[in-house]
């Protein structure tokens, strides 16, 4: 057995064991289940794609507010670059802006504000403007001292309910 084919054993063996263990709701190997989460990145960047799989192994692990705020770290940088896709003429244009590059936009513009400006431009409407603010507030709840405690669950619900705004996307 090469080194090869002893990783895709190990791999597969984590994967049934997971797979028993998905059964229970406590268990963080229901994360395992997200397989197809994983799957569902190939949209991103590399950089968002790497947010979102650490996200992924934060939850493994328990680190369930940490999780949060990088899934939405991943979510917000697509939002950014979704803007961009014109070379942000139409953003400068209505903003009165000059920002050539994502990484410019967030430096300038707050998560809120960058939900306002894909409002604006037509990329969503408010009724996911509103959503998005919401899904906003539960990361500030994560990313700053608070009594919010998420489990499991919520993190997977979270992380789901991004993943699919980037679909619609």
């Amino acid at each position: 057995m090469n080194l090869e084919q002893f990783y895709l054993s190990v791999l597969d063996l984590r994967k049934k064991g997971n797979l028993v263990l998905s059964k229970y709701e406590s268990s963080t190997s229901r994360t395992i289940t997200i397989d197809s989460s994983y799957k569902r990145l190939h949209k991103l960047s590399l950089r968002q794609e790497e947010l979102f799989q650490e996200a992924f192994k934060g939850i493994e692990f328990g680190i369930f507010r940490s999780s949060i705020v990088l899934a939405w770290a991943a979510f917000i940088d697509f939002l950014a670059d979704k803007i961009g896709e014109d070379n942000f003429i139409k953003l400068n244009a209505r903003k009165g802006w000059n920002v050539s590059s994502t990484d410019e936009l967030r430096e300038k513009a707050s998560d809120s504000i960058i939900i306002e400006c894909a409002l604006e431009l037509g990329l969503i409407n408010k009724s996911t403007a509103k959503n998005l603010r919401g899904l906003l507030a539960k990361r500030n709840e994560c990313g700053h001292p608070s009594e919010y405690k998420p489990g499991l669950n919520d993190t997977l619900g979270y992380i789901d309910e991004l993943l699919k705004r980037i679909e619609l996307l």
